[in-house]
Formats: C-alpha cells, sequence, structure tokens
C-alpha cells in the first residue's frame, strides 16, 4: 500500500499521537489492514519517527493483549535499533568530516581525554597524531587555561543548548615547550545521550597577538611624545562646518596657552586662542586641513602670556568610520622672528649708513686722486677709491643675495640637473673663452629652483678668481642610490683649509677665521635650501672638488 500521511486512517494517527491504536479504535471497521483480507481485529503501533507497525488477523476472537503488548515491546526495540544506526550513521558522517577538515580541530570524549585531533592541529603544535591521542589536555594547557575550559564546559551543560558554544583566549603549549597563543571555541559533542564530550576549533592568535602589542607600544610611544612634545599639541575631531573641537591637548599646550584639558574639550579651539583680526584666516586652515591638506603657516595666537607667533602645522587624518581628526601643532617662533625683525632694521640702517658714508668716501678719494700732485699720495687715493668701489658692490650684492635667498622654498620645486648646468657653462663660454669647461652630468630632477645655478656660477667665479680665466674646470654628477652629486673640480691652487672649515661647518666663526667672501657662503646656503650638503674634497685634476650633493626628485 502506499505511504500513509500523518493522521491518514489507522497508521497515521497511530503515527501522528504516537500510540498504539486498535481497529474500531477512531478507525473504520472497513480500512484495509494490508494484506490480510477482511480482518476480525488490527494493531497499529508506531517506530518512533520511523513509521508504523501494522499487524492484522482474521481470527474472529482477535488479538489478546499479551499479543499486542509483545508488539508494542518489539516494536519500541525496532524504534531504538533504528535510531541507533541514524545515530551511528551521523557520527560516522561527522567523524569524515571532522578528520578531512584542514582546521584545527579535536574532540575531547566524556572523560576529557582526546578522542580526535586534526592534522592541522597536531601539525601546529609540533605532534604525533598517535601522541594527543587518549590524552589529557593537561600536557598542552596551562592550570590556568585547562580551568577555564572546563568552567566552560560545565556551563554549556548546564544550559543544555547544543547549539551553544563559548570562545577561549588561552595559549597552548607546543611540542617544543613553546606557548602559542590561540582561541578555543568549544561546544558539547551531538548526541542524544547523555554527555559524551565536546568538540574544539582552535584558532592560531600569533598574529593577532603580535598586533596587538605593536599597536600597544605604539600607542605607548605616540602617549609618551605627546605628552613630552615641547610643542603645543591639540587633536580635534572636524565637525561638519569644519570647527576643530578639542579631544585632547598635551602638556605643552597647557603651559603655552593657559588651558587644562578639561577646560577646552569639546569646544573649537578657536574660540580660546584665535585672535579677533584672525578669524578668517584661522578659519582658511580649518577648511584645508578637512580637505586632507597639511598645511603649514605663521600664524598669530592669543596665550597665557599674551600674543605670540607660532608655526601653525595642521595633520588630518581619517578614523575607521570616516571621522575625521587632526593634529594642531603649534612651534612658538617668536623669538626668532623678533630677532628677525631686529636684525632686518639693523641691516637696513646699516646697508643705509654704509652706502651713505661709502659715497662720502669715494667721493673725497676721486678729488684727492685728482688733486695731489704727489705720486704717492694719488696711488693712495686711487686705492681708497677702489676700496670704496669693491665695498659698495659687496653690500649691493649681499642685499641682491638677501633677496635672492628670502624667496619661497626651492623644497617645493624641482629642476633639470643637465639643463641648468648647461644654461651656466653656455654662459662662462661666451664670456671666458680660455676657461674649459667639462660636463658629464645625467639628466635627473632635483629638489629646487634657480637658484642653483646661483650656486654653479658661485664656484665657476671662483675658479676664474684664484686660478685664472684660463684654468680646467670639470663639473659631473653622479648618482649614489641615496642622492643626487653634482661635483665641481678645478685644477686651481685649492681652498684653503680653514676656510673650508668655517664655511662647512666643522670651525666656528670669528674675527680671524670668518671665510675670505661671501661666494662659498651662498653655495652652502642655496644648498642647504634646497634640503643638500655641501662638501669639500680633492679633485684630480690637482685642485679642490666642491660636492653638492642633492636630493632626486625621480630616482
Amino acid at each position: 500500500r502506499p505511504a500513509y500521511a500523518a493522521g491518514e486512517g489507522g497508521p497515521g494517527r497511530a503515527f501522528e499521537r504516537g500510540e498504539t491504536l486498535r481497529l474500531g479504535e477512531e478507525t473504520a471497521p472497513d480500512e484495509p489492514v494490508g494484506e490480510v483480507g477482511d480482518p476480525t481485529d488490527a494493531v497499529y503501533v508506531p517506530l518512533g519517527e520511523h513509521g508504523v507497525v501494522t499487524l492484522g488477523t482474521t481470527d474472529p476472537d482477535g488479538f489478546e493483549e499479551a499479543t499486542v503488548s509483545m508488539a508494542e515491546v518489539l516494536a519500541s526495540t525496532a524504534a531504538v535499533a533504528l535510531e541507533r544506526a541514524d545515530r551511528e550513521q551521523d557520527l560516522l558522517r561527522y567523524r569524515t568530516v571532522i578528520e578531512n577538515v584542514q582546521d584545527m580541530v579535536y574532540v575531547r570524549d566524556a572523560e576529557g581525554r582526546f578522542s580526535l585531533v586534526t592534522d592541522p592541529l597536531a601539525e601546529w603544535l609540533g605532534f604525533d597524531r598517535e601522541t594527543l591521542l587518549g590524552a589529557t589536555p593537561d600536557g598542552i594547557l596551562s592550570d590556568t587555561g585547562a580551568a577555564a575550559v572546563e568552567s566552560v564546559v560545565d556551563r554549556l551543560r548546564s544550559e543544555g543548548d547544543p547549539d551553544a558554544s563559548e570562545r577561549i583566549e588561552t595559549e597552548l603549549v607546543g611540542a617544543d615547550g613553546r606557548a602559542r597563543p590561540a582561541e578555543l571555541e568549544v561546544s558539547l559533542f551531538p548526541t542524544d545521550d547523555d554527555f559524551a564530550g565536546t568538540v574544539g576549533v582552535v584558532r592560531d592568535r600569533s598574529e593577532l597577538v603580535e598586533t596587538r602589542e605593536l599597536l600597544e607600544t605604539e600607542r605607548d610611544r605616540f602617549s609618551y611624545l605627546f605628552d613630552n612634545l615641547p610643542d603645543a599639541v591639540v587633536e580635534s575631531t572636524l565637525d561638519a562646518d569644519d570647527r576643530p573641537v578639542v579631544r585632547t591637548v598635551n602638556e605643552a599646550f597647557t603651559e603655552v596657552f593657559g588651558y587644562e584639558a578639561d577646560e577646552v574639550v569639546g569646544d573649537s579651539i578657536n574660540e580660546h586662542v584665535l585672535p579677533e583680526g584672525e578669524r578668517k584666516s584661522g578659519r582658511e586652515l580649518d577648511h584645508r586641513t578637512a580637505a586632507g591638506e597639511r598645511p603649514r603657516h605663521e600664524v598669530r595666537r592669543r596665550t597665557a602670556d599674551g600674543f605670540r607667533e607660532f608655526l601653525f602645522r595642521g595633520i588630518p587624518y581619517e578614523t575607521g568610520d570616516g571621522t575625521t581628526r587632526s593634529f594642531g601643532i603649534y612651534t612658538d617662533i617668536t623669538a626668532r622672528k623678533q630677532r628677525e625683525r631686529r636684525m632686518e632694521v639693523l641691516n637696513r640702517v646699516l646697508r643705509h649708513n654704509i652706502r651713505n658714508d661709502v659715497n662720502v668716501i669715494l667721493g673725497c678719494a676721486e678729488i684727492l686722486a685728482d688733486r695731489v700732485e704727489d705720486d704717492d699720495l694719488a696711488t693712495r687715493a686711487t686705492e681708497l677709491r677702489e676700496k670704496a668701489a669693491e665695498l659698495t658692490a659687496l653690500s649691493d650684492r649681499a642685499r641682491s643675495l638677501d633677496r635672492t635667498m628670502r624667496r619661497g622654498s626651492p623644497r617645493d620645486s624641482t629642476v633639470s640637473l643637465a639643463t641648468l648646468v648647461e644654461g651656466v657653462v653656455a654662459g662662462y663660454d661666451t664670456e671666458y673663452p680660455a676657461l674649459t669647461v667639462e660636463t658629464a652630468v645625467t639628466d635627473v630632477q632635483v629638489v629646487g629652483d634657480g637658484r642653483l645655478a646661483l650656486a654653479v656660477e658661485e664656484l665657476l667665479d671662483n675658479v676664474v678668481e684664484h686660478a685664472g680665466a684660463g684654468s680646467t674646470v670639470r663639473v659631473e654628477s653622479e648618482w649614489t642610490g641615496e642622492d643626487v652629486r653634482l661635483c665641481i673640480a678645478d685644477d686651481g691652487p685649492g681652498i684653503p683649509d680653514h676656510e673650508r672649515s668655517v664655511v662647512g661647518g666643522s670651525a666656528e666663526i670669528t674675527q680671524l677665521e670668518h671665510g675670505s667672501g661671501l661666494g662659498l657662503w651662498v653655495v652652502r646656503w642655496v644648498c642647504e635650501s634646497c634640503g643638500g650638503r655641501l662638501h669639500f674634497g680633492e679633485s684630480d685634476l690637482g685642485g679642490t672638488a666642491v660636492v653638492l650633493s642633492l636630493t632626486g626628485a625621480d630616482v
């Protein structure tokens, strides 16, 4: 007969109710029983979830109660056997999956011993699987770790949820004695019987632990730097209007601006430090920082000691949730700016007075040279006039160099070294045809601008002045792997050691040791303003080799 649906006929109702039914008990007398025709009695005994056993008889007396009871016992035994077979089949499939899975998994029996360990787990610990099977985890867990695992197992058993699991962060000790950071996800072994053991999935936490330790170290280093940085620093969150809302400040900020952290946290920093006249420029810096720029600007701010001048640097960054934050660093440059202003005033006064006085001296010298009849006095007057003219020219040159060096930073530009050198050398070929200039400069971009040409000109002028217009000069470049070195070598008498030491910075400037002119100083200033360094060496031509170490822009 086709399979019955639950609730259909006697078999269906017995299965649905889970109890034995007999013919005539809520069944129609004419319901077929199976192969037995015209039964006088029938019994429908459920087999749990596996179906129903139907017994029929044509005996006029029907089934005795003992027969029905025996049928129920047999059906119950059959149901248990079928359930056990299903469970064993499930367990076989489960074990097959566990045995072949490439994850680190173990199974412990009800006594806590390993009944299964996957190859990846055994390999990670450095043991043979056979060594672990049948053993307890005491050998690979510390007392604290073992207690934590047993506590989780007890908790899972008391809760009774077969699908529940818990995670534990601990360490497993391998065959080499080294502790391995691990995460265990523990769950109960699936069974319908009493407690049969646990299943554990092991995950290697070594990289996670290393990353955490690295982050903690970086955080500690940053905190130390933040707290001990001599410059005032404020960390802010940029709101929807790009206002820098204070999150924290360092101790230097409190000392300079006079505000404790709890006095400014949650407020816009502008409300506390921006002077009225700086509102517009301050907001421009906020917008630039919010746009991802790193503004660097000289600003005026209100401090605990009045208004002071700072070099402000804004450094934006984004958090994981997309929030824009920034660090505002304030370097106090008040003393430097005051010193610069004093020097500027003094320079202007001195240049003005020197020029006026030298003009007077020059005029008097010219009159004397023209009017005196004594040849010796006339010679002295001419010498005086020449020195006065040189002093005037030196003052004019110093002023011109000052204007040149005050232009924007050359570090924001790049220039072709070959093109720059070729342009300079071409001018000397015309002006000093007897001067031999050999060039071997690669076409590489370096950090700098046209002021580098001024440095090359100064060095060539130095050769002409001290070695003569008939000298030989070699200009060549070399990439060292770290920087681009431009070398200008000559066959002249060489630069004196004391002058190299003073200009090179290894000796102090004194009244006796100060260099013979501006030329080499200009070369050093230009080189350093481009982020480079100046070196002196010996030339294989017989004179001096001056080397400018420059930063390559495309290497």
